[in-house]
């Protein structure tokens, strides 16, 4: 039987969620907020308890044959604690309508979720999600409308546990993009936007504006009934409480133009990371890095055929560099968006993502960095591992 604190939480937390929309795919998405302390032993140290939890790294998919229009494209972490380890559900969502040559053929993707796994003293983890939103835009329209909104988001922390925390940082732990609310075969896009800004603690209310974005752009090949076109996006976060320690943000991106003709040679991912650094740290031997937001625009202007295909996409960040020494650290983030087919346009790529770097003052802390890839059909497909801290 739940005790009395967690009946009234889950009562709470169901009376101001809305329930998500039929259409959109179950990644698991807990609409309460759940706090990931590892089970109370009945010892108690003058220590803090361990606590684990896990954030997003980022996200990867990549279509075998051919690019396809946007029809779904998600991807979620969710930690559950396991003794001195944590159990990790990773969602990943992805879906196309026809090729790009018009057929409706089979084809497979390489998909890839990103985590970081943490288990600490320092910390505290509660994960949660918010109500889906729906967006609608036309692209035919002059001017343009996109499908986007900017939504204000109030979080208690009372609620989940969390009103004596020093310091609270939200990140992002997933998302899921669903065109089923008007293209149930997707479109094709100019990009989309996942943020949570302007984030700012009130007493016990912790607020931010959740911004979203689906962006359809016509081909010339295609037409698409664009003067109506929508999505349902739904997002993930996750509430991480620290006592002590360190934040840093910062906001980093870059521009990419990449090739169009006849199976032109488009470079691939791994050449488009960019060297990230953070300074004026304190002495810290311990940290994790995760994605308050992000978005990816391609073509942008006024441009007669602006959208493309979708072949391959990647967000991520990997390989954190800690030097406590002199303060600083060091990441690779990857921003990358490939319409790559038999015949393919010229793209512009503008990628901007939002980073939290989070200082663990604890010697206790371990860190853990891991993906889970493989290659699936359309739809939904849940990896689940755990992750054991030595």
């Amino acid at each position: 039987m739940k005790d009395p604190l967690s009946l009234l939480l889950a009562l709470l937390l169901c009376a101001c969620s809305e329930p998500p929309q039929s259409s959109t795919p179950d990644l698991g998405l807990d609409t309460g907020g759940r706090d990931l302390a590892l089970p109370d032993t009945g010892v108690h140290d003058t220590k803090a308890p361990l606590r684990t939890g896990v954030v997003l790294r980022g996200l990867g998919f990549d279509w075998q044959k051919t690019p396809h229009r946007l029809n779904k494209l998600g991807a979620m972490v969710q930690g559950k604690p396991q003794g001195q380890a944590i159990e990790l559900e990773l969602s990943s969502l992805m879906e196309g309508g026809s090729w790009s040559t018009g057929q409706a053929a089979s084809d497979k993707v390489e998909y890839e979720v990103g985590y970081t796994a943490v288990r600490t003293r320092a910390a505290r983890f509660v994960e949660g999600t918010f109500a889906p939103i729906q967006v609608k835009g036309d692209a035919k329209a002059k001017p343009e409308v996109v499908a986007q909104a900017s939504q204000k988001q109030q979080l208690s922390l009372t609620a989940v546990g969390l009103s004596g925390a020093k310091q609270v940082v939200l990140v992002l732990r997933g998302f899921t993009i669903d065109t089923d609310l008007t293209h149930e075969d997707g479109y094709t896009n100019r990009g989309f936007t996942v943020r949570l800004q302007n984030t700012e603690r009130q007493g016990d209310q912790l607020l931010t504006t959740l911004l979203v974005r689906v962006h359809a752009g016509p081909v010339v090949d295609r037409d698409q009934n664009l003067e109506s076109y929508g999505a349902t996006v739904t997002v993930g976060y996750t509430l991480i409480a620290l006592d002590s320690g360190q934040v840093a943000t910062k906001t980093v991106g870059y521009e990419l133009d990449l090739p169009g003709g006849v199976e032109p040679k488009q470079p691939p991912a791994d050449a488009t990371k960019a060297l990230q650094s953070f300074g004026g740290l304190s002495s810290i031997s311990t940290a994790l890095v995760a994605l308050s937001g992000f978005e990816i625009y391609l073509n942008r202007g006024d441009t007669l055929f602006p959208g493309r295909y979708l072949r391959a996409v990647r967000v991520m960040n990997e390989k954190l560099s800690l030097d406590p020494g002199k303060g600083e650290a060091s990441l690779w983030t990857d921003g990358y968006y490939s319409n790559a087919g038999l015949v393919t346009n010229p793209t512009k790529l503008e990628f901007t993502a939002d980073l939290a770097l989070i200082g663990l003052d604890d010697p206790d802390a371990r860190v853990e960095d891991g993906s889970a890839t493989g290659t699936a059909g359309v739809g939904l497909v849940t990896d689940t591992t755990t992750v054991t801290f030595e």
